[in-house]
């Protein structure tokens, strides 16, 4: 049963803190639309980290190609790290779920196109624990992601992102920001609009089918959207609606890791609440850029926004504030039930 007053409601929210995209889909289609601009619709927008999740995809498609495993050694390619008594034991897998112990590489790693060689960089990263043992958020992780997918391939790693996951599924991305040396920022360097980012939501909603076919298998995806020792909340590049306390932190430092946090600081995009559908997948990046994938109500919601510099609402954003008014919960009830069917949207 649809309820358009609640994606009314939700996309009012959406604007008063920022929003320029608001886009429900459900059993592929779309079926509620809300932008800023007229021409919003069409507007490529900044995707800041909600670039990530297309890497986790794009690992599970490598593993279906026999391009490389998830518990090979990284050192087997990025040799330069054999003789690191950390490093050297790092593997595809502590890469794609942020626990390989580096450092985070914000401010030397991050979406910049005057970044000079990146993947250079990342080589010299410091390490500060043990692969496993932590959650670290940023894009050191994904930066030696995309060194390893250069050197195995032996060309751009968004070439075979396109040729493998974009191209099946008609996904354009109008802009990617690269470094000086045009290697591709890897953690937040994509552009595109909200109608080609549900795309990416709705194969994922699908488990890895499109038209039919199997474009990526279910059972890899599942080990993707499964959450680490080290933050449950985290799958390979994904946020997951499971409550995590931010365990293993103070591991590496003596004050709360960024477990269960995006990249603004605030509560993840994937902690909507126990009390939300517990199948929430969620991307999300910087201005509060979300796409929110919920298999057990067959939907994908995406809104993009600029909540960095939006100052009107004189309030923070709130997932569980959105996706309340959107589901048609009361965030404020601790009676609201934990939803498993189809009502509401």
């Amino acid at each position: 049963m649809y309820q358009s007053e609640n994606f009314h409601k939700a996309a009012a929210y959406s604007r008063q803190h920022g929003g320029q995209s608001f886009l429900v889909m459900r059993g592929g289609k779309i079926i509620f639309e809300d932008y800023h601009d007229a021409d919003g619709a069409t507007l490529p927008h900044k995707l800041a980290s909600g670039t990530k999740s297309f890497w986790g995809v794009l690992a599970m498609a490598a593993v279906q190609d026999g391009l490389l495993t998830l518990d090979e050694p990284v050192v087997d390619t990025i040799t330069e790290w054999r003789e690191d008594p950390r490093k050297s034991q790092i593997t595809v897998r502590h890469l794609l779920a942020f626990t390989s112990g580096l450092e985070s590489g914000k401010g030397v790693l991050e979406g910049n196109p005057h970044q000079k060689d990146i993947f250079a960089r990342v080589i010299d990263i410091p390490s500060r624990d043990m692969p496993g043992n932590s959650f670290t958020y940023g894009p050191s992780h994904l930066t030696a992601f995309g060194l390893l997918l250069k050197r195995k391939l032996g060309a751009d790693p968004v070439k075979y992102l396109e040729r493998r996951v974009f191209h099946p599924i008609d996904l354009t991305v109008a802009n990617w920001t690269r470094d000086k040396v045009g290697n591709p920022i890897m953690a937040a360097g994509a552009w595109t609009t909200a109608r080609e980012w549900a795309k990416f939501g709705e194969l994922l909603n699908k488990r890895g089918i499109w038209l039919d076919n199997q474009l990526v298998r279910s059972d890899l995806l599942d080990i993707m959207l499964t959450g680490s020792t080290a933050n449950p909340g985290y799958g390979m590049t994904v946020w997951l609606n499971v409550s995590n306390a931010g365990r293993k932190s103070e591991r590496v430092r003596r004050r709360p890791s960024r477990a269960g946090r995006d990249d603004s600081g605030r509560p993840s995009p994937g902690s909507a609440g126990r009390r939300m559908l517990e199948d929430i997948i969620a991307a999300g990046g910087k201005g509060d850029q979300r796409l929110f994938i919920i298999r057990s109500l067959d939907t994908v919601i995406v809104r993009q926004g600029d909540s960095v510099r939006h100052k009107g609402s004189g309030q923070a954003w709130s997932d569980k504030k959105f996706l309340a008014l959107l589901l048609g919960y009361n965030a404020r009830d601790p009676r609201s039930p934990r939803r498993r069917g189809r009502e509401g949207l």
